[in-house]
């Protein structure tokens, strides 16, 4: 049994899951995308369960790379794409000046935040 082990930062160590776990520590050259992981054969998809999740109106859903992505490293909804575009789509009018356009979109983007982006210091 060969084991290994990392280390696990915020910012971007959610992705170690995505790199080794969900590829059994192996590289991912010649292999199917990280996210075929959880729709293979024989491994039942991730889903999103917990206690909070109703709150966030995910409950047993199928979680996506992109989810965890913004979950995990940009402290935001894991729907938080679609959630900024129909904001914006809700909340944009014609003649709005650019100012009034960049309020929309920074309040459709605060809408989608969760929590703080995460901050990756590198050991020196």
């Amino acid at each position: 049994m060969v084991m290994t082990r990392a280390k696990i930062t915020a910012g971007d160590g959610y992705t170690y899951l995505t790199r080794h776990v969900a590829n059994g520590d192996a590289t991912t050259e010649g292999r199917n995308k990280a996210a075929a992981y959880y729709t293979a054969q024989g491994n039942p998809p991730g889903r999103w369960i917990g206690r909070g999740v109703h709150l966030i109106g995910l409950e047993g859903q199928q979680v996506t790379e992109d989810q965890m992505r913004d979950l995990f490293g940009s402290g935001m909804h894991p729907n938080a794409d679609a959630m900024i575009r129909d904001y914006i789509r809700a909340h944009i009018r014609h003649g709005m000046t650019e100012r009034q356009r960049s309020m929309v979109t920074q309040a459709a983007i605060s809408n989608a935040t969760l929590g703080t982006q995460f901050q990756c210091h590198l050991d020196k």
